[in-house]
């Protein structure tokens, strides 16, 4: 045969039990007992942190205080410091041009990947504005109003993509994986180099 719980007959007995375990202390001790201990306590805590020992203890136990925080410091940043990853040459390579336009990016924090890429436009160097259908985009400068309409989504032209802006980005995408797999990006940021130098 169970037993079967009854939560509402379980709640009363244990409040009952509480009760009778606090009548029969306040029996035994009563609140002025409790307060002048504690009062006590406290008289002797303090008359033992304000004593001399050369030196007050509030300010002995101060300096030890903080000497312990800063090594549970110091061992918490060896325990969760990470080794800084080393950043690779192609991480300078953040710029570069593709179906006419200029497009910017940053490397993930662990440079395996690309982040934020962006196209602008190659005459102003204003970042475009798009629009984007399934079969073509539209990136329009609101600056100088150069227009670069590219067809998506394959087709005889010179660029097959799989659609949208989705599809251009991608393909933008692998092009600096492939520039970046061979080598390739080295030469443009020399020329770039040496573009900025000349005009200063």
């Amino acid at each position: 045969m169970e037993k079967q719980s009854h939560p509402i007959r379980d709640k009363v007995i244990a409040g009952l039990i509480v009760a009778v375990i606090i009548a029969v202390l306040s029996y035994f001790v009563t609140i002025g007992a409790v307060a002048k201990w504690v009062a006590n306590g406290l008289a002797l805590l303090w008359n033992h942190l304000t004593s001399s020992i050369g030196l007050p203890r509030v300010l002995v136990y101060g300096v030890g205080l903080y000497i312990i925080f800063r090594i549970f410091k110091a061992i918490g940043a060896m325990i969760g410091a990470v080794p800084e990853q080393p950043r690779p040459d192609y991480a300078q390579y953040t710029q570069d041009t593709c179906e006419g336009m200029v497009w910017r990016w940053r490397y993930t924090s662990d440079y395996s990947g690309i982040a934020d890429l962006q196209a602008y436009c190659a005459t102003c160097d204003t970042l475009l504005s798009t629009e984007s259908w399934v079969t073509f985009v539209q990136l329009v400068c609101e600056h100088c109003g150069q227009e670069y309409f590219l067809m998506t989504g394959g087709g005889g032209g010179s660029i097959s993509l799989q659609s949208g802006l989705k599809g251009l980005e991608g393909r933008v995408r692998r092009l600096i994986d492939r520039k970046i797999r061979n080598n390739e990006w080295k030469a443009l940021t020399v020329a770039d180099s040496a573009g900025k130098t000349d005009n200063n």
